[in-house]
């Protein structure tokens, strides 16, 4: 049945005024409600510095790329993660405390790893063998794609702390930088992505890495 103006369309909208919409079917030429056949709203990608939807800073340890059509995105992982937790609540049949048990493992063994491979790597130092210090800091396959990464945008763009690296790593215990002050230090660096993906995957002990504090391996700040 071809709709008319003045008529209504099954979800009851009025196809009058700014409400109508032509379009031509088989040579016809018919209206139809333009409310029901608006295109589908895109959503705009996340750039690092961005706030997701719940209000996070994408930028640092909280930040993970996503290719999509069009270009690359960057996503929140601590709403990442709660999905996958929301995932294994609901299917998995752990209850809250060995979720928690379980998240605490993981990084407790990522923390483990990282500081063995110091160690290894400090032993190596002054040795002639500080290419094999490097590949123990390297760690995992991911934080050697990271440093690779890393590199190459140090060797293309200037670092925010080429010039002067002091304040990123050398400040005194219970003076780091507060969370704003990391984030300002950092944006608008060339290589700010690298340097956050870098310190996602090697975990540094100490400094300020992508906007973020890190302490013992972990985010000072969450």
């Amino acid at each position: 049945m071809a709709i008319s103006i003045g008529d209504n369309c099954k979800r009851g909208h009025e196809i009058s005024g700014d409400n109508v919409q032509y379009y031509t079917n088989h040579g016809v030429r018919r209206v139809r409600c333009a409310t029901c056949n608006q295109p589908p709203k895109s959503n705009p990608k996340k750039k690092p510095g961005d706030t997701c939807k719940n209000g996070h800073v994408i930028i640092g340890d909280n930040m993970r790329e996503q290719k999509m059509p069009g270009g690359v995105a960057y996503v929140c992982v601590t709403c990442k993660r709660e999905n996958v937790r929301k995932y294994y609540r609901n299917n998995s049949g752990l209850t809250e405390d060995e979720l928690n048990r379980r998240d605490r493992n993981q990084s407790k063994s990522a923390l483990q790893s990282a500081r063995r491979a110091a160690e290894r790597a400090d032993d190596l130092i002054g040795k002639g063998k500080e290419d094999a210090a490097l590949n123990y800091l390297k760690l995992t396959k991911r934080a050697e794609r990271m440093s690779d990464a890393l590199q190459k945008g140090m060797a293309k763009d200037r670092a925010r702390c080429a010039d002067n690296p002091g304040p990123y790593i050398d400040y005194e215990e219970g003076n780091e930088p507060t969370k704003n002050q990391a984030y300002l230090m950092c944006v608008g660096c060339p290589v700010l992505v690298q340097c956050a993906r870098f310190a996602s995957a090697y975990k540094p002990a100490v400094g300020v890495w992508g906007g973020e504090v890190y302490e013992d391996g972990k985010l000072r700040y969450k």
